[in-house]
């Protein structure tokens, strides 16, 4: 059963362009006002930027971007989606990993405010500074599902497209395979892993952990990240604030977004509809690009295939599929 405090954080949260009294919130959770009065000083305790309005009622602070199990819940069509909300995590991946392996459903959600050892595709690092929104999924296949496995990384890169598009306004673009792309930099990176049977081989389940960089810092990315990397609506900690706009919307919402967009597209993965989208997305696609193989080798990147694999024709003019990998474009 939900307590006060986290009700009055979810009707807080979905009222924010308005104020709730203490007589509404008392009624709608039933409880009494000084419970309802109890609640809100709780969550100040907690961090949480609530306003009390004399007179009028409650309302969180403009700008107030808590991140935590209430306010992710708050947001997801099933309140009852298992959810880990975690202060900081070695790897949202690695918890989702280790709690698949204790038995979390399908649609499970992990979501952290920090990690200390991100982690990105071929073994590197992924830098996870505060105001970034880092989350994992845990997702359960079926037969089709498993035979449609190699297409959940490009799924989940148009799932994080759709969610910035319909809650930020803001298009953005794939880098084959797995990155999202604003402004010419990344803000976004992708990795899928898959847990399968030590005796068959077969995958069981897989986890995919989605990292946006939302409102991080631009001076909190080292020197060398920060030329290549930028966050949507970039926080200076000097005035004035550089971004000419404030996040529509909190991490928590957008977190919700993304597992709704996620678990959607990977219902329907076998159908590979989802195809399209990330072929107009693709800021590959007609450019010269690089192929970091061994040894690498260049090319001009001609298209998709409904594998998700980029074609690519060489300098003897022979079209090459590439199925996995990276490629290095000029942008």
């Amino acid at each position: 059963m939900m307590s006060t405090k986290s009700g009055l954080l979810a009707l807080l949260e979905k009222s924010r362009d308005g104020v709730v009294s203490g007589e509404e919130a008392a009624r709608r959770l039933g409880v009494s006002r000084a419970a309802v009065w109890k609640a809100a000083e709780a969550l100040r305790r907690q961090g949480v930027a609530v306003e009390s309005l004399p007179g009028s009622g409650y309302r969180l602070a403009a700008g107030s971007d808590a991140l935590s199990a209430e306010a992710v819940r708050a947001w997801l069509d099933d309140p009852d989606t298992p959810l880990r909300v975690l202060a900081a995590v070695d790897s949202t991946n690695l918890e989702a990993k280790r709690w698949a392996i204790e038995g979390a459903p399908h649609g499970a959600l992990v979501v952290a405010e920090k990690q200390t050892a991100g982690r990105g595709r071929l073994g590197r690092s992924f830098e996870s500074p505060p105001g970034g929104l880092y989350l994992s999924v845990v997702l359960r296949p079926s037969p089709a599902q498993c035979a449609s496995a190699g297409l959940v990384t490009s799924a989940a890169a148009v799932a994080g497209c759709r969610a910035v598009s319909a809650l930020c306004g803001i298009e953005l673009g794939i880098k084959w395979v797995n990155d999202l792309f604003y402004g010419g930099k990344k803000c976004c990176g992708i990795l899928t892993e898959a847990v399968t049977d030590v005796e068959t081989g077969a995958i069981e389940q897989m986890v995919v952990g989605i990292g946006i960089n939302y409102t991080t810092p631009e001076a909190d990315f080292p020197p060398e990240v920060r030329q290549v990397a930028t966050a949507l609506f970039p926080h200076s900690h000097r005035a004035p604030v550089p971004h000419p706009r404030r996040a529509p919307v909190p991490r928590a919402q957008l977190a919700a977004q993304v597992h709704r967009e996620l678990l959607a597209l990977f219902a329907a993965l076998p159908g590979r509809d989802f195809l399209e989208e990330y072929r107009r997305r693709s800021i590959v696609v007609g450019r010269p690009v690089t192929v970091l193989a061994s040894p690498p080798w260049n090319g001009l990147a001609t298209g998709i295939d409904d594998d998700a694999r980029l074609l690519v024709r060489n300098e003897a003019g022979d079209t090459v599929v590439v199925s996995y990998g990276e490629v290095s474009v000029r942008l």
